[in-house]
């Protein structure tokens, strides 16, 4: 099926269970996003890889419940913490320990491959010793012992506890923090170009601004304690209003996990190796709602 014929249907899909679980549109939240290329995907309808068709999906529905708005980053975390009781929510962010003191969280709307760690092109591949047996990246902290290689970083975005906490313990100087930027993909750009000598990337990034034609030479490493699966989520403030309102939408995303688009959306243009473990993902959340009390 084509994708533009794919995308009508998940919409009858979500509305028909959006019906059935009554989303109320009274006190509608807002929900911010960070990554300006989704307004593109919105417009054009055309999704180029997982996170587009998944964003695609949410997108074309939740606008019947909530307002969606774009803001770069920090001005968005800015906004959800302002206090009020109106209902404010953030699109597809990491759920960390840290974060669900301040905020609620949906279950999850996305599932991708784990950030990695990305060398340079030209750079030799990792010493062994700086690997574990299954090949991943022991300690990333150990790349910036008294020398000056520099590791391209986002500000104000979380990478996950373990990688936060690693990065928090690399020295200033070796970090290039991005600021005020708007696509993500502008990292995978940088270190193809060789700006920098590392960075974490999504690799649904990295392929999302690479060709068939030319595809980006770039090494990467798994980070050792990291899940294969990062999962992306609604933030929100934490009002009674957007706990409500999240009650009625978590249903609506229970039911739409039983339905194929929702798997089609998720594994959209992703490896075979990858769409194992995204679905291995899905069906263990699944089974965790099931068994829940």
């Amino acid at each position: 099926m084509g994708l533009i014929k794919l995308f009508p249907l998940l919409l009858f899909v979500f509305i028909s269970n959006a019906s059935a679980s009554t989303i109320n549109a009274e006190n509608k939240p807002t929900i911010y996003f960070d990554y300006l290329p989704f307004v593109k995907t919105y417009e054009t309808q055309q999704a180029k890889n997982a996170v587009s068709a998944t964003t695609l999906l949410f997108m074309q529905n939740i606008t019947r419940h909530a307002a969606l708005k774009f803001l770069p980053t920090i001005r968005l975390l800015a906004e959800l913490d302002i206090d009020t009781e109106q209902s404010k929510c953030a699109l597809f962010k990491l759920k960390t320990a840290e974060r669900l003191d301040n905020y609620y969280f949906s279950l999850p709307i996305s599932f991708l491959s784990t950030n990695r760690l990305y060398l340079r092109p030209g750079m030799q591949a990792l010493s062994v010793d700086l690997l574990n047996e299954d090949g991943e990246i022991k300690n990333i902290t150990s790349l910036f012992n008294d020398n000056q290689n520099t590791i391209l970083l986002w500000q104000d975005i979380s990478y996950g506890e373990l990688v936060d906490a690693a990065l928090r313990k690399i020295p200033s100087k070796n970090k290039i923090i991005i600021k005020g930027l708007t696509s993500h993909g502008s990292s995978a750009k940088m270190i193809e170009r060789g700006r920098t000598n590392y960075a974490i990337l999504f690799p649904s990034e990295v392929a999302e601004f690479e060709s068939e034609m030319q595809p980006f030479d770039l090494l990467s490493y798994r980070i050792d304690g990291t899940e294969p699966i990062s999962t992306g989520h609604l933030m929100c403030n934490k009002t009674d209003a957007s706990k409500a309102w999240l009650d009625k939408f978590n249903a609506v995303l229970v039911e739409l996990y039983e339905s194929p688009e929702f798997i089609k959306a998720n594994t959209f243009k992703i490896s075979s190796q990858e769409k194992i473990l995204v679905l291995n993902a899905i069906n263990q959340l699944k089974f965790d709602i099931l068994t829940s009390d």
